[in-house]
């Protein structure tokens, strides 16, 4: 019975914990429209969105200045196979799972915002466990597209060394990408919970980690290709350690003994029905970017191909704020919508507009007074210049756009609509923009110029399209009912704990009955001696 109540006792200071916890990321005036709301509060609410997407931007951003050290190092190397290897091994392991995985977590920050401001640290640990084993389902499959890529690249008529080095650089680093892949769940684990910058200034050390290591193994032990390797996989398994020690610190590391195989299988597919679609339109938007590539790169005119690829590379880095804004926008309204706070949703949503606006207005000053300075730093050839400042120029008049339409991704994946955002991703990339980008290239001859015109259109229609859902959408009954769900899920995660404490308690009780019993026997067999 004592340790009924001291069991009864944890369960109620857990859950007192996580309504301390879950209080302490609501603003006291958060649930006021933010017409309503005076300068300050206001202020507290932008510095929240702003904090928390710049943290998020940076990160990416880091993620890939992180792989480009490994370029640099290559370039060291004076082989241009190795070059080109590690450049086409990275395109490959992005379409065949990085991506995916990247978007899955970010899936289950979404569920685990949900849960934690739902005040269930239980259901929270319930989907990191199911996130868990999604990645390592997703790396098996990973791991075998990488073992098979040599052969995969020479089928798509591939240089034969190109190939080569690329499957060497993509299996030597399998190890570090799967420390790396429980680094992002664990960064958005703690996203989930309101913690957003200690994970960026671990991946600011990780940059420190791959330089020092790059100039210890490349540098001095001269180890080539197999050196970058090792200093990738070195440096991805002291980012894990990092995170997890500081998580250990901050007291808020996963209570792993709540691990649980049969809970584990049960509700996996409801899970992997609301993550899957968060992360598919990322995969959907690089499968299109490549197809451009390749269809570009069918015209075997060099200078546009060069053009592409460095726009392409620019946009890449600039568009780590429009992705961490989205992934932001999706981590706080999936906050807000396991509290069951509408209004805060909304104000979210309105807000989305003021950011989106504005970095896009960023974007388009850039890429208006500095196009010739931006390909200036990949090259000086004159015709690809040229061609590089025709396709900004009709890229910058829809870079609002774009950047607006990353937000309304974060909205709808949020509220709960990441299939209906999915299925616009695919309408719009591969039924409009895709075969209208063919059609102005090929049919009207505007070869590269009209590429980017179709993709320009995708963008816009995808917009439309999410402004034509969020516009019409009952944001009331939409909220209510994935809290409805969300309460759900709690509701059984907690009968499941009750349950188990009670078969403790009846074992703890079989058990004293047992010792009593024994006890009486010895006591009656002294009496009888």
């Amino acid at each position: 019975m004592k340790d009924s109540q001291n069991n009864n006792q944890m369960k109620e200071n857990k859950s007192i914990s996580v309504s301390n916890d879950t209080k302490d990321i609501q603003h006291q005036n958060e649930d006021i429209p933010l017409n309503q709301m005076n300068s300050e509060e206001l202020k507290q609410n932008i510095i929240q969105v702003t904090i928390s997407s710049v943290s998020i931007s940076f990160g990416i951003l880091l993620t890939n200045l992180l792989l480009s050290i490994n370029l640099v190092y290559a370039g060291k190397l004076n082989d241009t196979n190795i070059l080109s290897g590690i450049g086409l091994a990275n395109v490959m392991m992005n379409c065949s799972g990085a991506y995916m995985l990247q978007g899955l977590n970010q899936g289950f920050s979404s569920l685990g915002a949900r849960a934690y401001g739902a005040g269930s640290k239980q259901l929270l640990y319930d989907y990191l466990f199911k996130a868990f084993f999604t990645i390592i389902k997703v790396t098996f499959f990973f791991g075998t597209f990488l073992i098979f890529q040599e052969e995969i690249l020479l089928l798509l008529n591939q240089d034969p060394e190109v190939a080569y080095f690329a499957y060497l650089y993509g299996i030597q680093i399998l190890i570090g990408m799967f420390f790396a892949f429980f680094f992002d769940c664990f960064r958005n684990y703690l996203n989930a919970i309101g913690i957003f910058n200690q994970p960026m200034y671990i991946q600011f050390l990780s940059v420190g980690f791959q330089l020092t290591f790059c100039f210890l193994f490349v540098d001095c032990f001269n180890l080539g290709l197999t050196g970058i390797c090792m200093a990738t996989n070195f440096t991805y398994f002291c980012s894990l350690i990092c995170i997890i020690y500081m998580m250990k610190r901050m007291n808020v590391l996963p209570d792993f003994t709540q691990f649980d195989k049969k809970s584990l299988l049960k509700g996996y597919s409801s899970y992997c029905k609301y993550v899957y679609p968060i992360a598919l339109p990322m995969v959907v938007d690089i499968f299109c970017f490549e197809i451009n590539s390749i269809l570009i790169g069918a015209m075997q005119n060099k200078a546009y191909f060069s053009a592409h690829v460095i726009l392409c590379n620019i946009v890449s880095i600039f568009y780590s704020f429009p992705l961490g804004l989205g992934a932001a926008l999706c981590t706080l309204i999936s906050n807000a919508v396991g509290m069951n706070n509408k209004q805060r949703v909304k104000n979210l949503y309105k807000m989305s507009y003021f950011f989106g606006v504005l970095i896009g207005i960023f974007f388009l000053l850039v890429f208006s007074l500095y196009d010739v300075s931006l390909a200036n730093l990949y090259t000086n050839e004159v015709y690809t210049v040229l061609n590089f400042q025709d396709i900004v120029s009709i890229y910058r008049l829809f870079v609002i756009l774009d950047n607006l339409q990353c937000s309304m991704q974060g909205i709808l994946k949020g509220v709960g609509l990441g299939d209906k955002c999915l299925k616009m991703f695919l309408v719009c990339y591969y039924v409009i923009g895709t075969p209208i980008s063919c059609l102005l290239a090929f049919t009207f001859d505007l070869e590269l110029a009209g590429f980017w015109i179709g993709f320009c259109i995708a963008i816009t229609s995808i917009f439309y399209s999410q402004v034509h859902v969020l516009h019409n959408l009952n944001w009331d009954q939409q909220i209510e009912q994935e809290y409805m769900h969300v309460k759900k899920q709690k509701d059984m995660i907690e009968l499941v704990e009750i349950h188990q404490i009670s078969d403790i308690d009846q074992q703890n009780d079989s058990d004293m009955e047992n010792d009593l019993q024994q006890n009486m026997i010895s006591k009656n067999k002294v009496q009888n001696y």
